[in-house]
């Protein structure tokens, strides 16, 4: 987050504050970045997201954050990947995720394709992609599982580039 709630206050703004925002960050926010998180429906949680949970270095797999929040699936899943991350991914196939969006910086090309292509194989669908417009050496991609294209109104699928389809 890094003291920048903007991006859920627009994403609320757009969906008229219909959704429960969770924000996940390894430091500390400010005051003023917690009361607007607080008018947009959201909550905080310190936290290091790695392999396991270890209370005592702060760090929870994002299984442990769901089940702490009570919630039973996750419609969208904003995370930047920036290298710890990329080992964390299998945590995420045993969560009901609809759609991910993802920021990605630091990594080879290799290592992005293998992360575009693990996603693909776990049936998400790349639906966007852009560079940065602030800072052009990050991409950003958006996806959507399978599972969920009835609920999104997915009427159209021009096909899957990033692996077979399963």
């Amino acid at each position: 987050m890094n003291n920048d709630p903007s991006f859920e206050e627009d994403f609320q703004n757009f969906l008229n504050n219909k959704c429960s925002l969770r924000c996940i960050d390894k430091d500390d926010q400010n005051a003023a970045t917690m009361e607007r998180l607080k008018v947009v429906n959201g909550a905080f949680k310190k936290a290091f997201i790695g392999p396991r949970k270890d209370e005592s270095l702060n760090m929870f797999q994002i299984s442990d954050i769901v089940t702490e929040f009570g919630d039973s699936k996750i419609d969208i899943l904003k995370i930047d990947i920036e290298g710890a991350e990329f080992d964390n991914l299998e945590t995420l196939f045993s969560l009901p995720i609809c759609q991910i969006m993802i920021e990605v910086h630091g990594q080879t090309p290799k290592d992005t394709l293998k992360l575009l292509q693990t996603l693909s194989e776990h049936n998400f669908y790349l639906f966007s992609y852009e560079i940065n417009g602030y800072h052009h050496h990050l991409s950003e991609y958006s996806f959507i599982h399978k599972r969920c294209f009835y609920d999104y109104g997915v009427q159209t699928v021009y096909g899957k580039y990033l692996s077979e389809d399963k």
